[in-house]
């Protein structure tokens, strides 16, 4: 019971970026920017699940407590909203930042086509 939240953390973050991978093919060839895409869109997902968690959380913050040991279900609920806060916050947004100013410094430039005629 106490690994619960965890294992609801993974599934949430897990889904939509799976969805997303499944419908850009990029398990049959993989490419960074297939994978870019899919983070991208999955971070709208997980926007929108912080929001919703955001106002969860607040909603039970008075009925949260430490002392149970995480035990009642009204605990489960509110580890995985912080803890889907916390991650989307401190660990997805940071990520794709930077994949995505990779993305972004590493594309191929087109070449001019050359004139084989002269």
């Amino acid at each position: 019971m106490q690994y619960l939240p965890y294992i609801i953390l993974l599934v949430l973050f897990a889904l939509p970026l799976l969805l997303f991978l499944k419908k850009q093919d990029a398990f049959k060839a993989f490419a960074y920017p297939k994978f870019v895409w899919a983070l991208n869109r999955a971070a709208l997902i997980y926007l929108i699940f912080s929001l919703g968690f955001a106002f969860l959380f607040a909603w039970l913050e008075s009925t949260y407590t430490l002392s149970s040991g995480g035990t009642t279900t009204v605990d489960i609920v509110a580890e995985v909203a912080m803890g889907f806060m916390m991650i989307t916050v401190g660990l997805i947004a940071p990520l794709i930042l930077i994949l995505n100013i990779i993305k972004w410094a590493t594309k191929k430039k087109p070449t001019a086509p050359t004139d084989t005629n002269q």
